[in-house]
């Protein structure tokens, strides 16, 4: 824990909420926690801000403060009316500052890629670069390591920005955003639009749909638009991927239609396994099954001559 030893002085809510916003970094949390109970009683640690020294008055209601955490805790004092909360003064550096956050947010493990990468660039955007050990302090607060944090957020800063941006908000991977980095930006957008959430796609099946897009799109040298079209009427469809398998392997999916028609029609109800070589590419078809009476064997036994008066139907599916 950072070692702060400044005495707590009272600033007005409102001085803090007015402030530069450089660390409300956390949407979901940042001191919401705290509840307007302990608030209106002070049963809270004082809120870390910087002051900063170019001003010439002391008092606080007259210099610039900048709050480092606690924004939501902040904003709900002020909509409880109080009149000032309790501060405490904290270097006037954005690793340390940014350090000192962490240490009142405690989620490690916990915090999303958005707030990663706004710690990110706090850390990176001043010209002196960050040193190891405060690269390593920062990566253990992160509940990770200083290596594998600064790693991630470059593999982020390499993303083109519509890519990147769906990966802070959470509607891809980082691993489907590499690979798919190189779609029409309109079609990584669309991620976000209300006709993709409605479908309810998983990340797997996102990883799918867009492994797939970028396939049809670079085989047929489509527009941005018509890419865009293209995945709007997959979205529209009941089942997306299929949609765009269809397109991507219209022979594949063909034949695979017709061999699904032929095993239901010839061992539906027979206890008969019939399966197809992979993608076709064979020259024969394989039959399991098993029986215990002369029952299911006789059913065996029909499911066989059925197979073989269809013979030609399945010898012209290889």
């Amino acid at each position: 824990m950072s070692v702060v030893n400044n005495p707590a002085f009272s600033v007005a809510p409102v001085i803090l909420t007015a402030g530069e916003p450089t660390f409300d970094i956390f949407p979901d949390s940042g001191g919401a926690g705290i509840g307007r109970e302990r608030l209106l009683r002070g049963l809270y640690a004082p809120f870390p801000v910087i002051r900063h020294a170019s001003h010439a008055h002391r008092h606080a209601s007259h210099e610039q403060l900048t709050l480092v955490w606690g924004f939501s805790a902040v904003r709900e004092a002020e909509a409880a009316g109080l009149a000032a909360v309790s501060c405490i003064e904290v270097p006037n550096d954005i690793v340390s500052a940014l350090e000192i956050a962490l240490e009142f947010e405690r989620r490690p493990g916990g915090y999303t890629p958005a707030e990663q990468y706004a710690m990110w660039r706090l850390m990176t955007g001043s010209s002196e670069p960050v040193a190891k050990d405060r690269l390593a302090r920062v990566g253990s607060l992160l509940g990770s390591s200083g290596q594998a944090f600064q790693a991630l957020m470059r593999r982020f800063d390499a993303l083109p920005d519509a890519v990147r941006e769906a990966v802070l908000g959470e509607t891809l991977d980082i691993k489907t955003a590499e690979r798919c980095r190189d779609l029409p930006a309109a079609c990584i957008a669309a991620l976000s639009g209300p006709d993709y959430r409605a479908a309810g796609l998983s990340f797997s099946r996102t990883r799918q749909l867009l492994s797939l897009l970028r396939e049809i799109w670079l085989r047929d040298n489509l527009s941005p638009a018509a890419c865009r079209t293209l995945m709007d009427s997959a979205v529209a469809d009941a089942d997306p991927v299929a949609y765009l398998r269809r397109q991507r392997y219209p022979e594949l999916v063909n034949l695979e239609q017709r061999f699904a028609s032929l095993r239901r029609e010839t061992t539906a109800g027979s206890g008969v396994e019939l399966t197809a070589p992979p993608y076709f590419e064979g020259d024969s078809f394989e039959l399991r099954f098993q029986f215990s009476s002369r029952a299911e064997l006789s059913r065996r036994r029909v499911a066989l001559q059925y197979i073989e008066d269809r013979f030609d139907e399945f010898l012209e599916l290889l």
